[in-house]
C-alpha cells in the first residue's frame, strides 16, 4: 500500500490517499521475521526496529490474548514473557516469502507500517544500544568499536557505502 500525505495550507488538514501495488512485491528471506501477522484480525504490521517495535509485539500480543479464540498451547504461547517473535509469519504457518508476498496484495487484508525519520531513529539506536554498559556488544558489531561516541558512530556510517535494504 501507498500512503501520500497532502498538506493542505489553508488549515493543516492531512489527507491520506491509499493504492494497492500494481503487481505482487518481492520481499527477500532476511527480514520476513520483521511482519507481524494477527490472522483473527487479517492485520499484517511490519515493524521497524526503533519505531515502537516492542510495544507493538506486547499491543498484538495482547490482542491476540484478549479477542482471538486461541487454543490452551496458543494462548501459553503467547503469555510467555518475552513480546518478540509471537505472530512472525512463520508462527502462523506461513514459512515462505511468496506466502506473505501475497498477503500484501491480498485486498481483504489491512496492512500497516510506521516509520519515523531515519535521522531520529539512529540517535535513539545510538542511545539504547551503544551508551553506557548494555550496548558495548551491539556497538562492537556495528561499528568495530565497543565504546564508541556518537561522533564516532557518525563518522563509521560515512565512511562506509551503506544501500537502502529491501523489505
Amino acid at each position: 500500500t501507498t500512503m501520500n500525505n497532502n498538506n493542505n495550507n489553508n488549515n493543516n488538514n492531512r489527507r491520506l490517499t491509499l493504492s494497492m501495488p500494481s503487481k505482487k512485491p518481492t520481499l527477500t528471506e532476511a527480514r520476513l521475521d520483521k511482519f507481524i501477522v494477527i490472522p483473527e484480525f487479517k492485520l499484517l504490521f511490519c515493524s521497524i526496529d526503533q519505531v515502537g517495535s516492542t510495544m507493538f509485539h506486547k499491543l498484538f500480543r495482547d490482542l491476540r490474548l484478549l479477542r482471538a479464540n486461541l487454543t490452551m498451547d496458543e494462548a501459553r504461547f503467547q503469555a510467555k514473557q518475552t513480546v518478540f517473535n509471537k505472530n512472525t509469519p512463520k508462527v502462523h504457518g506461513w514459512n515462505n516469502k511468496s506466502d506473505l508476498e501475497d498477503l500484501l496484495v491480498n485486498p481483504e487484508w489491512t496492512k500497516a507500517v510506521f516509520y519515523r525519520d531515519p535521522d531520529d531513529r539512529f540517535v535513539s539506536a545510538y542511545r539504547e544500544h551503544c551508551e553506557g554498559d548494555v550496548g558495548s556488544t551491539h556497538c562492537m558489531a556495528t561499528f568495530g568499536i565497543q565504546n564508541i561516541s556518537f561522533t564516532g558512530a557518525v563518522q563509521v556510517l560515512q565512511k562506509k557505502s551503506y544501500h537502502h535494504e529491501t523489505i
